[in-house]
């Protein structure tokens, strides 16, 4: 790293064990669309765009896990790099000429694109923010960024931040984007905790397991074969109105979460198709670290999984 790349960024810190393998998995898999976080918002009423676009920039710049990089090549360990500036991060899209489905074709050709393409994790910003317009007073917000930035804890945060800062802005006073404490306190704090506690944890944890449990599904076809790096993809079943209640009522006479129901219910397929009784797969937790004051409020990942169920 030169003396003038240096003068160019704001910070240099370790990754979190979570980012190094968010890391390798994405590095692994770079036309999959691993850990590509792609969300959509429709947005009705009038809009000023300059006011929108600008807001994004203020929340963008006030954090400095959004202006993050990462390094992998020259070093012993991976490190990730906070840069004083960016390449703009905002994109201004007018399709209001297009009938609806070649406005909503054009959308998805973008995001599909982007999924292959990926984000080049060495090169700012790994967040992206489009406005599009679809019509007078119809547009939809597109934001794209890799998860290795932040988990979804943070994005609450920073669209209060936003809605903030995009009020302040239309209504000519200044703009005040909250600063909490910074990431690189989070790292701070892990580097002090005693690793081989943590391995005892895991180990009593996880004592009895010697294997990953095998979901064994047969490969029907060449595609699926090909697939073996399978490319991200969502699936939605939808519960109508009486279903919502039934699954609602289901849960609260045996006062569990629907989570907690769909995690049990996980852990009987994966037991009936591995023929174990001791499953083990991963389950997202939002919580954090009630040890490390003012953690509730940071901008970065900070996520954490597993779950260990006897069935």
């Amino acid at each position: 790293m030169t003396n003038k790349t240096a003068h160019h960024l704001e910070d240099v810190y370790p990754l979190s064990p979570l980012q190094q393998g968010m890391l390798f998995q994405s590095l692994l898999h770079q036309e999959s669309g691993v850990y590509l976080m792609q969300d959509r918002y429709r947005i009705g009423g009038e809009l000023s765009v300059e006011a929108f676009l600008e807001a994004w920039r203020q929340v963008i710049g006030a954090h400095p896990a959004l202006r993050t990089s990462f390094l992998w090549k020259t070093q012993k360990q991976p490190l990730q790099v906070v840069h004083r500036q960016i390449a703009d991060p905002v994109e201004y899209i007018d399709l209001e000429g297009l009938a609806p489905e070649q406005q909503e074709a054009h959308i998805q050709a973008l995001l599909e694109q982007e999924q292959r393409n990926g984000f080049n994790l060495a090169k700012p910003p790994l967040i992206r923010v489009r406005l599009v317009r679809l019509g007078a007073g119809r547009h939809e917000m597109v934001r794209s960024f890799h998860h290795i930035l932040m988990d979804a804890w943070c994005i609450s945060l920073i669209m209060v931040d936003f809605v903030d800062a995009y009020d302040a802005l239309r209504q000519g006073r200044a703009v005040n984007v909250r600063k909490p404490r910074p990431y690189r306190d989070y790292i701070a704090w892990l580097q002090q905790q005693s690793l081989p506690e943590a391995q005892g944890f895991w180990q009593q944890q996880l004592q009895g397991l010697d294997a990953p449990t095998p979901l064994v599904i047969e490969r029907q076809t060449r595609q699926s074969q090909y697939r073996e790096a399978v490319l991200v993809d969502d699936t939605l079943i939808r519960f109508d109105a009486q279903q919502t209640r039934e699954l609602t009522q289901f849960c609260q006479s045996r006062r569990i979460t629907p989570n907690t129901l769909f995690q049990g219910a996980w852990a009987v397929l994966l037991s009936r198709y591995s023929g174990l009784r001791d499953v083990l797969f991963g389950v997202t937790v939002s919580g954090r670290p009630p040890q490390l004051a003012g953690v509730e409020d940071m901008i970065g990942q900070i996520g954490r999984a597993s779950c260990r169920e006897r069935v």
